[in-house]
């Protein structure tokens, strides 16, 4: 959850404007994403990036990175010249491409001419299957109901109960939450990755089947490196219009008891089908609007409600767009922290949990006159089966 400040969002995207510098190496365009590629720690540290000032916390990641493509074509030079050019086809890397050459050599009494061929290929990351086929959205048989939490409030989650959830960190400090929709694959946020900058990728790292950001209760937890940061081309830092990212882990995780992927919403699902229903948030967000983050996994519930109604919250305000849903309960919301993590819901109880929505953003925390604000995981469906194959 995003503490909106409009002042603040606006300087950053300012910032971002003036001092970008054009995009090469290892960030690429497609028609609906921007995919930023980890640097290997090697790479000459004086190539080309785009530089994007990284002095926000982690819950003031706004920019909307609009950037232009670099990508290479193949080329074939006589005398062993090969040279790079832009193409419109793309998805390679400048830097730390696959090359493959072949030289042919033909003598005769006069001439020696010598050909060089170099195709250039994208890095090789590991991919599965689109949406995985083995058992999941594993949760609790149920959470505490609305009249129950008015009286005691949300509370700390069973250890490993929700084996979906996982902590995005940068170098070691936690900065959002995120859940796994594959072996390689974790749904987040994108305002939870857009400023950060290209060589500072490598930094990132997912933990999984985690309960405490504790170092000292790290028994259990997995943890891999970010190869691949895939965040929506038309993401909006002021309306967080489509704040949606998929992360591509190093390597594939196995899959067990502590964990295992949520379940996203079939095609057919209803726009609005879970209004008025019971949701509940889980992540490690501040516990009061500016306090402090919790060590250990909290989940909460809360209700669902409307567009339409949410929308009458935000009159005059913010504009709450179809891909959004909205969630509140008094006293009850997510927060600072929060961000990129997953609101589910059980459509029947004992039947597996869905991630009907991304913790996004909202005007504080629980306050009664501002519901939450999440993106609608129905509404994206496409792009994430799309650029799960990235």
């Amino acid at each position: 959850m995003i503490l909106v400040r409009p002042l603040v969002v606006a300087f950053l995207a300012a910032a971002l404007l003036l001092g970008s510098e054009s995009v090469n190496g290892r960030i690429y365009q497609t028609d609906d994403a921007i995919i930023v590629e980890a640097e290997d720690h090697d790479r000459d540290k004086n190539s080309g990036e785009f530089k994007i000032p990284f002095w926000f916390e982690s819950n003031y990641f706004k920019t909307n990175g609009s950037s232009s493509s670099n990508d290479v074509e193949q080329t074939t030079q006589t005398t062993q010249t090969t040279s790079l050019t832009n193409s419109s086809l793309g998805l390679v890397d400048l830097f730390d491409s696959n090359v493959t050459t072949t030289t042919t050599s033909t003598t005769t009494t006069t001439v020696t001419t010598t050909t060089t061929t170099t195709t250039t290929t994208m890095p090789f990351v590991e991919e599965e299957p689109v949406f995985p086929e083995s058992s999941c959205g594993v949760g609790p048989a149920k959470t505490l109901t609305m009249e129950e939490q008015r009286i005691v409030g949300g509370t700390e989650a069973v250890k490993n109960s929700w084996p979906g959830i996982v902590a995005l960190k940068k170098n070691g400090t936690f900065i959002c939450g995120g859940s796994l929709i594959a072996r390689n694959k974790i749904l987040t946020a994108a305002h939870c990755v857009v400023a950060i900058p290209q060589r500072e990728v490598k930094l990132l790292t997912v933990e999984l089947g985690i309960h405490s950001l504790l170092p000292s209760k790290k028994a259990g937890v997995i943890t891999k490196k970010v190869r691949r940061m895939t965040r929506h081309r038309r993401f909006n830092p002021r309306t967080f219009f489509n704040d949606i990212a998929i992360l591509t882990l190093e390597s594939n995780v196995d899959y067990k008891s502590t964990i295992s992927p949520v379940c996203l919403p079939s095609a057919n699902s209803n726009a609005e089908q879970y209004a008025d229903k019971d949701a509940t948030i889980i992540g490690w967000g501040t516990l009061i609007e500016g306090g402090f983050q919790s060590a250990v996994l909290q989940q909460v519930t809360v209700q669902l409600m409307t567009n339409t109604k949410c929308q009458s919250f935000y009159a005059g305000k913010d504009k709450i767009f179809d891909h959004m849903m909205c969630a509140a309960a008094p006293g009850k919301d997510s927060c600072q922290g929060d961000s990129g993590g997953p609101l589910l819901v059980q459509p029947s109880p004992g039947s597996p949990w869905i991630q009907a929505g991304i913790v996004s953003w909202g005007i504080g925390c629980a306050r009664p006159e501002y519901p939450g604000v999440f993106i609608r995981v129905a509404s994206f469906l496409n792009w994430i089966r799309r650029n799960m194959r990235s």
